[in-house]
C-alpha cells in the first residue's frame, strides 16, 4: 500500500527478461477450460497457464495465493513480474521451450515473490498445451518452503557438528550395534596416525585396529584384547575405561558409553603429560616424605 491507500504496482520485468512470441505449434488439448470441474481450484497444488507473449492466461487462486494477489489481478499481467529476479531467465527459458515445442515437459526448482518481498521456493513440473487456441505453457505448482527450510536446517545442523568435532581436543569414534563406525573426527585419526582418507563410516572395529596396527607407532596395542573391551561394552549398557600405552611412550585414555540402540560412544584422550605431571608430583612428595624422615 502507498501513501493514498492503494495497493503499489510491481515494477514489470525487465525487457531482456520478457518471454519471446513464439510460431503457434500442434498439441493436444491440456484440458477443456469450459468444461463442468475444471477450474482447477485445488488448494495443494498451484496452476497457471502461460501464453506465448508470456502473459498468464488461467491461474488457481492456490497459485495466486502464494504471491499474496487474486487470481483477478494476476490474469493478463506477464509471468515474470511474480518471479524472483535471479530466476527470471530459467523461467523464461522453460516456457519459450513449451510453447515452441521444443520440450513438451520440463520439471525445476524456483522461486515466486510474494508481494511482502518474500521469496516462496517452488517446484514446477511444466507442459506444452493449447490455450485459447494457441501453444501455451501449463504450469504445475508445489510449494517445497517447508521441505527447503528442513533442507537449510539439516545443513546447518550437518556443517556444525562437523565444527565441533574439529575443534574437539579429544578422539571420537561412535559404532553402531553390530561394531561398525558410524562417526569419528580428525583427533581421533590424529592420536592413532590413521590415514585419515582410508578410515570410512562402515567400517568394523576390527578393520579400524588392523589399520591401526599397520603403523609402528600401534604395533603394541593388542588389537584383538581393544577390539573384544569394545565389543563387551556394544550392547552392554555399561560406561567403561582403559589405558593403552603406544611404543612411543604415549598413554591413551579410552572413555566408552553405551547409546539406546546399542551402540557406544568412545572418547580418546592423550594423558601423557597429565600422567607425567602426576608421577612427577608423586616423586617430589615422596622425597619430601624421605627428607622429613630423615631430619627426624
Amino acid at each position: 500500500m502507498n501513501g493514498t491507500g492503494k495497493r503499489t504496482k510491481r515494477s514489470k520485468s525487465r525487457p531482456e527478461d520478457e518471454l519471446p512470441v513464439v510460431p503457434d505449434t500442434k498439441g493436444d488439448l491440456f484440458w477443456e477450460m469450459n468444461k463442468p470441474g475444471s477450474e482447477f481450484k485445488q488448494n495443494v497444488i498451484g496452476i497457471v497457464v502461460v501464453r506465448a507473449d508470456g502473459s498468464i492466461g488461467y491461474i488457481n487462486p492456490y497459485l495466486a495465493s502464494l504471491v499474496g494477489e487474486s487470481p483477478a489481478e494476476m490474469v493478463n499481467e506477464p509471468l515474470l513480474d511474480f518471479v524472483a529476479e535471479r530466476d527470471r531467465a530459467a523461467i523464461a527459458d522453460v516456457v519459450k521451450d513449451c510453447v515452441s515445442g521444443k520440450r513438451r515437459v520440463a520439471q525445476l526448482e524456483s522461486t515466486v515473490t510474494h508481494k511482502s518481498g518474500k521469496v516462496v521456493d517452488v517446484f514446477i513440473d511444466a507442459t506444452a498445451a493449447i490455450f485459447e487456441g494457441q501453444s501455451a505453457a501449463v504450469g504445475a505448482v508445489i510449494d517445497i518452503s517447508a521441505r527447503k527450510q528442513a533442507e537449510q536446517a539439516l545443513a546447518d545442523s550437518e556443517s556444525k557438528l562437523q565444527t565441533a568435532l574439529a575443534n574437539m581436543s579429544q578422539g571420537l569414534l561412535m559404532l553402531d550395534a553390530e561394531g561398525r563406525v558410524l562417526l569419528f573426527n580428525s583427533r581421533f585419526t590424529e592420536i592413532y596416525e590413521l590415514p585419515q582418507d582410508q578410515m570410512q563410516p562402515g567400517m568394523a572395529m576390527a578393520e579400524v585396529m588392523a589399520l591401526g596396527a599397520a603403523n609402528l607407532n600401534m604395533r603394541d596395542m593388542d588389537p584383538e584384547g581393544t577390539t573384544a573391551e569394545l565389543e563387551k561394552a556394544i550392547g552392554g549398557g555399561k560406561e567403561g575405561y582403559y589405558i593403552h600405552r603406544h611404543i612411543d611412550g604415549r598413554n591413551i585414555a579410552a572413555t566408552y558409553r553405551p547409546m539406546r540402540d546399542g551402540g557406544v560412544v568412545v572418547m580418546f584422550e592423550d594423558i601423557t603429560q597429565k600422567m607425567e605431571k602426576e608421577q612427577a608430583l608423586a616423586d617430589s612428595e615422596a622425597k619430601l616424605q624421605t627428607a622429613l624422615t630423615n631430619m627426624s
